[in-house]
């Protein structure tokens, strides 16, 4: 078709798309993803550090 919607894509393209909202994470959930991901690759880490990293993910990215 060559309509397009007010996102600027056409219609039928954006009608195949899945729009997923996504929400910057908290201090506790970013704790929580990295004590799951230090559990799954075996990794010791102390609570200490578990929140510093907590703090750097809030201020930048842990990518």
């Amino acid at each position: 078709t060559d309509m397009t919607s007010p996102h600027g894509i056409p219609v039928d393209l954006l009608d195949r798309l899945v729009i997923v909202r996504t929400q910057i994470y908290g201090p506790i959930e970013m704790i929580q993803i990295l004590a799951i991901r230090a559990q799954v690759e075996e990794i010791e880490i102390d609570e200490d550090s578990l929140a510093f990293l907590g703090e750097v993910g809030q201020q930048t990215s842990l990518r």
